[in-house]
This record gives C-alpha cells, structure tokens and sequence, in this order.
C-alpha cells in the first residue's frame, strides 16, 4: 500500500503504509565496531576524537589510540557511542523513525516537527538506515565501521492500525485488554493522562488516558497502546494524522531479545521473526486469557443475578448494574462492555423467555438514566480491537 495523503477538510492527511505487518521503531544498536579513521589529527582538533591525559587504556587502531567518539545528533540516528568502558570498547547506536512530511505538504510555521513516525520499519528499512550512517560517518569524517556483528540491545515492536470512532471510545476495551496479560510478567500499570478528573460513577469518567503502559521493570519488557493520531497530531499539526491505535512491545535489554526473537545479531533476524513474535506475544498473553477471563466474568455475574433476583430487593436490577459499576471503579477492569453481553447469561438462569425480555427492558432503562456507559457499544470496540491487533491478512 502506498503512503498517499488525502486532502481532508481541507487539511493533508497522512495515511499508514502497513496495518499487518510487525514493524520495528525506535532501537538501540550495539556490536558494532569502528576499524580505521582517515585523519585522526583533524577529529582530535574538530573535537570529535576524545583522548584523555592519564588514561592507561585506549581503544587501539593502526594510526591512533583514543578514549572515545564524539557525534553530534543527526538526521540518521540520535545517539552515537563509542568509548573504552570499564569492560572494554562500549558502543551504542540510538535508532528512531524520521519520516519526512512530503515537500509539497509544508507549510512554514505551520508543522512543530517536519517528520513523523506514523510508519515503522521491515528489516530492510533498518538495514538501509544503518548502511546510510556507515556511508555518512566514512564522507563526513573519514570513520570506517563494521558492522557486521551488530546486535539489538532495546527494540520496539510495534502494530498500528486505524479505529473506526475517536480514541476516548476504546478507554474500557483497552482496560480490559491489558488486564488480560499473565501475571507471571510482572508487568505494572504506568498510565498517562492528559487530563484525569476522577467522578464517583463509571457513566461520568472523564478519565482519559493518553497511553496505558504495563511495564516489567528490570525483568526487560513493556507492553503499551497509546493514541497514535492524537501524538502526533500534538507534534506536528492539528488534524494531520487519523484516528489510530499502536499496540507496541518493547524488549529492553539483550537477554529479553534473544529470549523472544532467538537472537539478538540483526543479521539473523527477519520481518517473519518479528511478527511471529509480537503475534506470539498477543495470542498467549491476551487471546489465551481472553476465554478464561469471560468464563470467570459470567460465573460471577450468574451467580449475582440469582442471589439479587431472589433477594426482597424490588429495585435488584438497579442494585445489580450498580454494582458492577461500584467494581469496575474500584479496579479500574470492567466487568460488563455492554449490557447486550448479559443475554446469554440470563438464558442460563431459570427465568422464562417473558423474564428474561423484562429483566433486559428494565435494564437498559436504568443504564439510560444511571449509568450509559453500558449502552455505548464497548464489546463491538473490543471485538474491532481483537480482530486488528492480531489481523489474518
């Protein structure tokens, strides 16, 4: 698919390139290694060459010895490191999406940032990037690299796909999904809000997270699904990006790359890795939950209803709905996306086809006056979330 841009409203509208495929954003690099630098004369006097007085150890060339490599910040990458650490040469490469808005969209004054990072990388687009900076560092400053044994030490992985309604809709699903990853990751909840203004009843949130993040800490992994459109929309113009969700799994460290990649050697890894990986990490970590986590909820929500409807409470299924709001408020999971979801569960209680069409009735009477948060359609956004996050195409 070609990244074309509409005109919408007047405004450009950049478009995602790739929906399906699990694609790289921001990495770190290490492994590589600088082999031969033309004038070492001239970096040590542009500052670029760093040797210190006293050091008794130098990373060693044919022509020179030195402490370290200074780079200042470039188009190509954000970080460039490579100096003689405590155990021997250290060298880091900082890597993120720069992807340029088209020449003919720009505006002066008009864009915060000239470049976006809507669309990620394949394997291919890093490797280009990487072969773009060992050609920069040789015709800028003489610097020869190898970077045959380069190696992951942090990489995002990413899908980002667009939403059918605005980004505030998915609060609830996106909730309930991330509850869903097993316990054994350790994973903690980190969200961010734009605004948090906290209310006593579930149907008045005006909670509205910007990016819910669970993240494991020292143990190497982060899972987060943020507002994609709504970020960058912020850093680039208003109304520029759609409506768009990334789902993103970010291994930190060497160890959790070769634990979920096989390897860490960028030259071993391909974009079939990557998607197995991330569609891996969905299918056991939410899918697999998924059932289980349904099964507990209806159990319980059985069991309510018999207790409630057999209880001297004329207003039970007020008392009810209540209830799971009183819940969800206190866990911040929901119990119940949409009140349809309660069909099946009453047609396991043993009320007739009249009670069980009353008890709904009256139902979706009280969410229309206490709590419409049941009535907004959250179990359609979640089935839409399930079916992009892991696509067949």
């Amino acid at each position: 698919m070609r990244n074309l841009s509409l005109i919408h409203g007047g405004i450009a509208l950049i478009q995602i390139r790739n929906q399906i495929d699990a694609l790289i954003d921001k990495t770190v690099l290490t492994g590589f290694t600088i082999t031969s630098i033309a004038d070492p004369e001239k970096l040590l006097t542009d500052g670029i060459l760093i040797v210190k007085n006293g050091s008794s150890k130098k990373i060693l060339l044919e022509n020179c010895a030195f402490d370290s490599v200074i780079l200042p910040e470039s188009s190509l990458f954000d970080r460039f490191v490579y100096t003689y650490g405590p155990h021997g040469v250290y060298a880091e490469l900082d890597l993120s999406i720069h992807e340029p808005l088209p020449p003919e969209e720009l505006e002066e004054a008009s864009y915060k940032k000239p470049y976006h990072n809507l669309n990620c990388w394949h394997m291919r687009d890093l490797w280009h990037r990487i072969k773009c900076i060992v050609s920069q560092l040789y015709s800028l400053y003489g610097i020869t690299m190898d970077v045959s044994k380069i190696k992951f030490r942090y990489i995002e992985i990413n899908r980002t796909f667009l939403i059918k309604d605005s980004y505030d809709l998915y609060e609830r699903p996106i909730e309930l999904l991330l509850s869903l990853v097993r316990p054994r990751l350790r994973l903690k909840e980190h969200d961010f809000f734009s605004a948090d203004h906290h209310t006593e009843h579930v149907s008045q949130y005006q909670r509205r997270p910007a990016t819910f993040i669970k993240d494991s800490g020292k143990n190497g992994i982060s899972v987060k699904i943020y507002d994609k459109g709504a970020q960058l929309n912020q850093t680039v113009k208003d109304r520029i990006f759609p409506n768009c969700i990334r789902f993103e799994l970010t291994l930190k460290t060497p160890r959790k790359v070769r634990e979920y990649l096989k390897s860490n050697v960028v030259s071993d890894i391909s974009d079939e890795d990557l998607n197995q990986c991330l569609n891996a990490f969905i299918r056991d970590n939410i899918y697999g939950q998924y059932p289980k986590r349904i099964q507990l909820r209806d159990q319980y929500l059985q069991t309510l209803l018999k207790k409630l409807s057999k209880s001297d409470d004329r207003y039970w299924r007020k008392t009810f709905l209540l209830e799971l709001m009183h819940q969800e408020t206190k866990s911040h999971v929901p119990l119940l996306l949409s009140l349809d979801s309660l069909r099946p569960i009453l047609q396991l209680t043993d009320r007739d086809r009249r009670s069980r069409y009353d008890t709904m009735k009256s139902m979706r009477n009280v969410c229309a006056r206490h709590c419409t948060i049941f009535l907004r359609g959250d179990q359609t956004r979640l089935d839409e979330l399930l079916q992009k996050l892991l696509p067949k195409g």
